[in-house]
């Protein structure tokens, strides 16, 4: 007996199902032409609705938790007025809203936002008792944003965070800001006059001024621009933190920066910053106590420390942390007091307390200045990974590659291109061309504070002189075309013309072997054009 298996075709049946979400249509609601306030637009509103406000408008505090665009027609256009003063301007509890093109303004805090995916984008806020922005999270899953914003004139009736306040577990990034003119008074602790990250907050700050603001107290004055908790976590990146100061308290401490937690100061000039008439002034540019500091590619100069008892680190105060200073500036910064034996390390003060270490390279430090006397510029120990010009002589702690007793030749603080301000090198400087390429964890150091591009050999300090002629010393082959024979890179601060180059065969031994020569030039773009 036999079977047969006859083919079987087995056809199988996929089913697919699509499944529509019920669409919503997004309303643009106007105020005050289709509603009254704010608030009854809001209350109207669903996820994803645009809130468009034209004028200036008085309201009581303004609550949000819903998804919006909360939308102006620009900081003279649309101005947002707390009724009274009392509150927030704009209380933020839940939802991820925008709030974009208006002015903000006269209420305790301009924004207060709790667990939110917060964004606030061309913005005035100003003239806020307690804070401008104030920015809280249960957890690290949030993460706000401050963009093209001028944060200024507000605090006064705080003691923590005059322009901005991150705390707890907050993510906060800030681009593109002023942070500027914010007062905070009064109170045992002042702490963050533009700037206040606490508890376990994270804040990235990108190319920002904060400058002009004031702390004032009757015991502790910590962190005239930026204020940063033992937990906290701050990274600073292409900015000026200028022109901030401390007054009248027993411990003026860190008048640009004061830090406790993690800190990076990445191509920023920290200048001008002040402590005036406290017993201890710690710290006229930056005072870091405890946590890790690491500073690259910036400058310190012109902070200062005058009058009271104790004067320390005019640039920098550093104990009982860990602090590394990479490709930097410090110079021009100064101690003035009565009693000079109080006063030590104008550029940097490293302290005695154990655990403190401080670690420089590729830097300059010098021409910083006590009671009118020059290259006083750092006391305790500072360990040299070389390549380094300190004024001060004889500087224990620096090695043979360190130009010891030297003078920078610095040319004064000013605009020479890039975000931030710097001090140039002058021509014959002996920092030119007397840096390593790396930094002290062995990376390339490619570009200096202005974010120009470094060649050949790197400059000491924060700022190359970057215009350069570079021979290309490779052998030419016989028959070989199109292959380069000099190079030549320059930079202008500003507007320059170059009209022409002339060249000549003078370094070959055969001249009448090059059939001819072509200049290769990109002006300003990444292409390439010929003449």
């Amino acid at each position: 007996m036999s079977f047969r298996i006859k083919n079987t075709v087995f056809l199988t049946f996929i089913a697919i199902i699509l499944q529509f979400d019920t669409l919503i249509a997004q309303t643009t609601r106007l105020v005050p032409s289709s509603y009254s306030t704010i608030a009854a637009a809001i209350s109207a509103a669903v996820n994803g609705d645009t809130i468009d406000i034209t004028g200036t408008i008085t309201e009581a505090q303004i609550n949000v938790t819903k998804n919006l665009i909360i939308r102006g027609h620009g900081t003279t256009n649309t101005i947002i007025i707390n009724a009274g003063g009392s509150s927030s301007v704009f209380m933020i509890t839940a939802g991820n809203p925008t709030i974009k093109d208006m002015t903000i303004k006269n209420g305790q805090y301009g924004v207060n936002s709790s667990n939110t995916n917060l964004t606030i984008s061309g913005c005035d806020i100003v003239n806020n008792s307690k804070s401008g922005v104030i920015n809280n999270s249960i957890s690290n899953t949030y993460t706000s944003n401050i963009r093209n914003s001028n944060i200024s004139y507000n605090g006064g009736g705080n003691f923590q965070g005059g322009g901005v306040h991150n705390s707890s577990r907050a993510i906060l990034i800030i681009s593109n800001c002023n942070i500027t003119y914010n007062t905070i008074s009064g109170g045992t602790y002042t702490e963050g006059g533009g700037v206040f990250n606490d508890g376990d907050g994270t804040c990235t700050i990108n190319n920002c001024n904060i400058t002009n603001n004031t702390l004032s107290g009757s015991h502790y004055c910590l962190g005239g621009g930026i204020f940063n908790s033992l937990r906290g976590t701050c990274t600073v990146n292409n900015s000026n933190i200028c022109n901030n100061t401390i007054t009248a308290s027993s411990y003026n401490l860190g008048c640009g920066i004061y830090n406790e937690g993690t800190f990076s100061i990445n191509n920023c000039c920290i200048s001008n910053n002040a402590s005036i008439g406290a017993t201890y002034n710690l710290g006229g540019g930056i005072n870091h106590d405890r946590g890790d500091l690491t500073i690259n590619n910036s400058t310190l100069g012109n902070n200062s420390l005058t009058t009271g008892t104790f004067l320390q680190g005019g640039g920098i105060y550093i104990n009982h942390a860990y602090c590394t200073i990479n490709n930097c500036t410090i110079s021009s910064n100064k101690l003035t007091a009565t009693n000079v034996w109080g006063l030590s390390g104008a550029g940097v003060y490293s302290g005695s307390i154990s655990g403190t270490t401080t670690i420089i390279k590729n830097s300059i430090l010098a021409q910083n200045i006590v009671q009118g006397v020059i290259n006083k510029d750092f006391a305790g120990t500072i360990t040299s990974y070389g390549y380094n010009l300190v004024g001060q002589n004889p500087a224990p702690g620096f090695t043979s590659t360190d130009l010891v007793g030297a003078n920078p030749l610095l040319d004064t603080l000013k605009n020479n291109g890039g975000p931030t301000m710097t001090m140039a090198l002058l021509n014959n400087s002996p920092a030119i061309d007397a840096a390593a390429k790396t930094d002290i964890y062995g990376n390339m150091v490619l570009f200096d504070q202005r974010n120009s591009k470094r060649y050949s050999i790197n400059d000491i300090g924060a700022f190359e002189k970057n215009s350069s002629v570079e021979q290309i010393k490779d052998n030419i082959c016989l028959n070989f075309r199109d292959q380069a024979i000099i190079k030549i890179i320059l930079f202008s601060v500003d507007t320059a013309t170059v009209t022409s180059f002339i060249f000549n065969t003078l370094g070959t031994t055969s001249p009448s072997e090059i059939l001819s020569a072509r200049l290769y030039f990109t002006a300003t773009s990444n292409n390439f054009s010929h003449r």
